[in-house]
């Protein structure tokens, strides 16, 4: 996979501000849902509180995953600026 020639992430020519931001929450959000499913649901790793540590590194790396595919996803579809 090769980086943004600019270095930033792709995002959507026609979104700014404030709707940018949203987008940046979705993806966030997204990932999060996505390591809790990998690690809590998937590998039992971790448990059902609200917060905690464990909780943030799955989320963290949740968002590791979501945002290459959002990434490609936009390319793929000629959206990314």
């Amino acid at each position: 996979m090769t980086a943004h020639p600019s270095g930033r992430m792709p995002t959507s020519r026609k979104i700014s501000g404030p709707a940018s931001w949203l987008v940046s929450i979705g993806r966030g959000l997204a990932g999060a849902l996505v390591g809790y499913v990998i690690f809590t649901l998937g590998l039992s790793i971790g448990d059902d509180d609200i917060f905690d540590w464990g909780g943030i590194l799955s989320a963290i790396i949740g968002t590791l995953i979501v945002i290459p595919i959002a990434g490609w996803l936009l390319r793929r579809s000629g959206r990314a600026s």
